[in-house]
């Protein structure tokens, strides 16, 4: 809402909600006014449309009213013999375009005045007005009178007609106020309350005196409006303390008014004048601030809204007296008048009124039953009494308002209590079911049809923090909880389902690598068998041939030996040399016909098998062979076992063969998922990287490393020159073929 402003220093703040305020500044650059500014009266300059905004004007009038007090409130208004307009000097000096500062100090109401100015229509306002660029006196200072005021009606006053125009208007003395240096009086007239401004001294010196007084007030009309510059409300700025005159007394003291009784205010009584004030009694049911308290009498309360502050408690019995106030009615707030301007006597204390046990569904039940068949709802429509009800607290949001969200069945309502009174109440979260104690106020359905107003709403006023109390609390599966424990449910489970296709992936690469494996082994078994039975041909080959012809070729030489015994001195010598040769090579020949033609193992256990190997290796051979065993012995398999003695094999006749060792030490390794065998001699060892090639016929260590990759396994070769050599050679085995009991731990075998 736009108002117009009023000068009193000390008390803007407060007349701001009653008073008429100028146009607010839209920041927007002035215009350079026309020369030769043009001498007019004030009427044609009130006719919309008729003047160009760029147009300065000169007028002359008397200021009727000045304010000057603050730089937020420099206004004036100046009436000639025709009409009147409001100057707004603050504006003046926000576009830059004033330049009389000087002149405008000097300017008192009462003046002859001249003004020089424009019409700004970037900034529109109720009615128009001049943004001045200059305003000075044009008479002697003691040169004051004001113009004559024209006698008006609250029906013309409240048109708006009336806005800068100084006028007369009598009303009845409803209320007062003191601001500063001036008092704001409330007048009732034709039904309709106003506001006037006025100076203290002469009949508004003592105000107590005033009240219920009927008096005409003199000045100037000035309006407040929306933003869309529509009409709100009048107010009277009175100049001058003579321009206050009572033209009636109060009818009687303040508590010598008519008394009617608390349930009857505001109904049918011909013989009662509204405009005066009338008494009443009842118990007090609320009260905050001092100045607002809540009566009850039976099924009927009503709101006081008192002149000056007044210490009363529930349960005092007081005697009020006071004006009806219809505007919450008249506005579709209330259902029932209320009292404003009141004075309060205590006449006792006892105890609150007994709150009546209601729900707010069945009070807007009666009241609607009363609406739709156009009665008074009985036994009474229950605002502004005191009422004990239950409801469960509602989506509790702690904005420092003191309201607190309520649902009682199908009612959505709220109470409020007072902010002294916060820190006293129980714990509340929504979903909490309390037992309340409180006044109601209705909001109601300004649209409703019908003779009675609906009511949509209601409000618990809470007298105390006893008033609140907790019946139950909710489940701790509330729903905002319940939404976080399926959040972490999702989430577990989301994670969960991540890990198992996690796991799932994991177990599908595993089984493929162990199906690889398993594939790898089989193909080593079946090379391994195919091995086997290319040795045992070969072996029969061997034997069937080789072996046969290198024995003739034997027995051929001993027959020459016989023969020419005496024939050369050195024949025998030499035949004797090849013999040796000759049966040595038979004997190697034989064993490894033995060698390929035999099955590994023939039914025995691995280190069994490795002790008859070493026992075969050991015949002839000066060099000491010690076999061991690590670990808890367990069956291993053919495949295995059978590449593993082929490697230990080949190992020892390298030792023998090419490193002239003392002693060779041959051990089977058993771990929880392999099986080894390891070689060692003391011989004359090589420095690892110039070990014999294949250029030179020996493919021993290459074979070793072969056979081991077929099996998955592994092979390694340590030796130092002078330090004897190690060959270890270890294979994975499943841990399905541990065995079922201990064996032993080590065996030995023979020299």
């Amino acid at each position: 809402m736009i108002k117009r402003r009023c000068p009193a220093a000390g008390w803007m703040a407060t007349l701001a909600a009653w008073t008429a305020v100028a146009s607010v500044a839209a920041g927007l650059p002035a215009k350079e006014p026309r020369s030769n500014p043009l001498r007019t009266s004030i009427k044609p300059l009130r006719a919309l449309g008729a003047w160009e905004s760029d147009q300065a004007v000169i007028v002359r009038g008397r200021a009727t009213w000045v304010s000057r007090d603050t730089p937020s409130t420099e206004y004036a208004a100046v009436q000639d013999e025709t009409a009147g307009i409001w100057i707004d000097v603050k504006r003046a000096k926000e576009l830059g375009t004033w330049q009389s500062e000087e002149e405008w100090r000097r300017v008192e109401p009462g003046m002859l005045v001249e003004v020089v100015g424009v019409r700004d229509r970037e900034v529109q306002t109720f009615a128009p007005q001049i943004i001045p660029i200059s305003i000075r006196p044009i008479a002697d200072a003691a040169d004051i009178a004001f113009p004559d005021a024209r006698a008006t009606t609250a029906d013309r006053l409240f048109s708006g007609a009336d806005d800068s125009q100084r006028i007369t208007i009598e009303g009845v003395v409803q209320g007062m106020g003191v601001f500063g240096s001036r008092r704001l009086l409330t007048l009732e007239a034709g039904g309709r309350h106003f506001r006037a401004v006025v100076p203290r001294g002469g009949a508004v010196a003592e105000p107590a005196d005033l009240v219920d007084a009927t008096v005409a007030v003199t000045g100037v009309a000035t309006t407040s409006y929306t933003t869309r510059g529509q009409f709100v409300t009048p107010m009277v700025i009175v100049a001058r303390a003579e321009d206050v005159t009572v033209t009636a007394l109060p009818p009687s003291a303040a508590f010598d008014a008519p008394e009617i009784p608390l349930t009857s205010l505001g109904r049918y009584l011909p013989d009662v004048d509204a405009r005066h004030r009338i008494r009443t009694r009842g118990t007090v049911s609320y009260a905050t601030g001092g100045r607002l308290c809540y009566l009850q009498s039976e099924a009927c309360g009503v709101r006081v809204e008192t002149i000056d502050a007044v210490d009363v408690r529930p349960g005092d019995a007081v005697e009020v007296t006071g004006f009806l106030d219809r505007e919450r009615v008249l506005a579709g707030l209330a259902q029932a008048a209320g009292i404003a301007g009141a004075a309060v006597r205590v006449l006792g204390h006892a105890a609150r009124p007994p709150a009546t046990v209601i729900q707010p569904e069945r009070i807007i039940e009666i009241n609607r039953a009363a609406q739709r068949a156009g009665r008074v709802a009985q036994p009474g429509d229950y605002d502004g009494c005191l009422i004990e009800c239950r409801a469960r607290v509602g989506d509790l949001r702690d904005d420092g308002s003191g309201v607190i969200p309520l649902v009682a069945g199908t009612v959505i309502l709220s109470a409020t209590v007072a902010d002294e009174m916060r820190p006293l109440l129980p714990p509340l979260e929504p979903g909490v079911e309390l037992l309340l104690r409180g006044v109601v106020r209705f909001e109601l359905d300004p649209a409703a049809a019908g003779s009675l107003p609906l009511v949509e709403r209601m409000t618990l006023l809470v007298p105390t923090a006893d008033d609140v109390v907790v019946v139950s609390r909710p489940s701790w599966w509330t729903p905002r909880r319940l939404l976080a424990a399926l959040s972490v449910l999702a989430a577990v489970l989301t994670v969960a389902m991540g890990w198992a296709m996690l796991l799932r992936r994991q177990v599908a690469v595993q089984s493929r690598r162990l199906a690889d494996e398993i594939t790898d082994r089989r193909r080593a078994e079946i090379e391994f068998e195919a091995t086997l039975q290319e040795r045992s041909r070969l072996a029969a080959n061997l034997h069937d041939t080789v072996l046969q012809t290198v024995t003739g070729i034997g027995l051929q030489l001993r027959s020459c030996e016989r023969a020419h015994e005496q024939a050369a001195m050195h024949a025998p010598e030499h035949l004797t040399v090849a013999q040796q040769m000759v049966g040595h090579a038979i004997d190697q020949l034989r064993g490894k016909v033995w060698t390929m033609r035999t099955t590994p193992l023939e039914g025995r256990t691995f280190p069994a098998a490795l002790e008859a190997l070493v026992s075969r290796l050991q015949a002839g051979q000066s060099t000491s062979i010690t076999v061991h065993i690590a670990g808890v012995e367990r069956p291993v398999p053919e495949l295995v076992s059978g590449n593993l003695l082929l490697l230990a094999e080949e190992a020892v006749h390298n030792a023998l063969r090419h490193a002239a060792a003392n002693s060779i030490d041959v051990m089977a390794v058993f771990h929880d998922e392999s099986v080894g065998v390891v070689v060692h001699d003391d011989g004359l060892g090589f420095e690892p990287g110039r070990e014999p090639q294949d250029s030179l016929g020996h493919f021993g260590l290459d074979g070793m490393r072969e056979r081991m990759e077929r099996l998955g396994g592994t092979v390694s070769i340590e030796s130092q020159p002078g330090e004897g050599t190690t060959v270890t050679a270890t294979v994975r085995t499943p841990s399905s073929e541990r065995p079922q009991s201990p064996m032993p731990v080590s065996r030995t075998g023979t020299e």
